[in-house]
């Protein structure tokens, strides 16, 4: 989920950061059984910087394509298995490269709600927690959210 706060630079450009939220959840199962042998959940923080070009001309819904980064931090995880639940956090900064294609619906003049798409690549990761970033850099992502445009 995200807020994105939106600061046009022209009627098609506009400069873009705000604040997003990720849950990334694991599990591993037993080879042999396939009964479920542990758990990780995972909360992150972000705050993106990118800049978006709108695609059309129409005044509700509009499309648009949007590139930048985006630095997240880890805020609360743990992990359950057969020991019990262990509290668990990436450490630093977790950076990600994004290319979206979007489309927005302004309700008010300044407040609006987007749906979005695209392909990210997450920087190298070299600590020991294993995710689905960790083993694939490249992945597809979607988001949705308020946009607030001053």
């Amino acid at each position: 989920f995200g807020l994105v706060l939106a600061r046009p630079l022209s009627n098609r450009w506009s400069l873009q950061t705000g604040v997003s939220y990720t849950y990334l959840y694991s599990k591993w199962k037993n080879r042999f059984d396939g009964s479920v042998v542990q758990r990780q959940h995972l909360h992150l923080l972000g705050i993106p910087l990118g800049m978006s070009y709108r695609l059309t001309n129409w005044q509700k819904p509009y499309c648009y394509l949007s590139t930048g980064i985006a630095a997240e931090i880890n805020i609360a995880g743990h992990i359950r298995n057969t020991d019990g639940k262990h509290h668990l956090r990436i450490p630093g900064i977790l950076w990600t490269a994004k290319a979206k294609t979007g489309i927005a619906y302004p309700l008010f003049r300044f407040l609006g709600i987007y749906a979005e798409g695209g392909i990210c690549y997450y920087s190298d990761y070299k600590g020991t927690i294993e995710t689905i970033r960790s083993r694939h850099a490249f992945n597809l992502s979607g988001q949705i959210g308020i946009q607030i445009n001053f």
